[in-house]
């Protein structure tokens, strides 16, 4: 995992193909409805030249608009640590981090949020196959 979190999306949005415009991943993700998740073409391009790091809110916009593993966006954001063979899985590194006081009230909201979305999504997902 050489590339940057910037370089990655970059690479990924310009692989679509060149309808794949900074504005395009704008629209797609004003789309989603939340503004938690909208990212503005100006915003993108902060990404793309690593100018900024990205909210999770907004790693899960990029990952509904490029439809990229959301997992692989927190790692390249620092919010996840890098994958290795020998390294513990996300889910067991979280817990602990959770147990520890490595972490501040915004991350705690930001974890909450996320995992709230998981559970809602996977409510819609169980009614709508009844």
């Amino acid at each position: 995992m050489n590339e940057t979190l910037g370089q990655y999306v970059k690479r990924i949005r310009e692989a679509k193909g060149p309808d794949w415009t900074l504005r395009k991943v704008e629209q797609v993700t004003e789309r989603l409805g939340e503004r938690r998740y909208y990212v503005s073409h100006s915003y993108l391009s902060q990404i793309e030249k690593d100018e900024v790091r990205p909210s999770p809110d907004k790693l899960w916009g990029l990952h509904k608009a490029l439809g990229e593993p959301y997992e692989e966006l927190m790692r390249r954001a620092g919010y996840l640590p890098a994958v290795q063979e020998e390294q513990e899985p996300p889910r067991i590194y979280l817990r602990r981090w959770y147990k520890t006081d490595q972490k501040t009230s915004e991350e705690m909201e930001q974890v909450l949020e996320t995992w709230l979305e998981i559970r809602r999504r996977r409510q819609k997902r169980e009614e709508a196959s009844d």
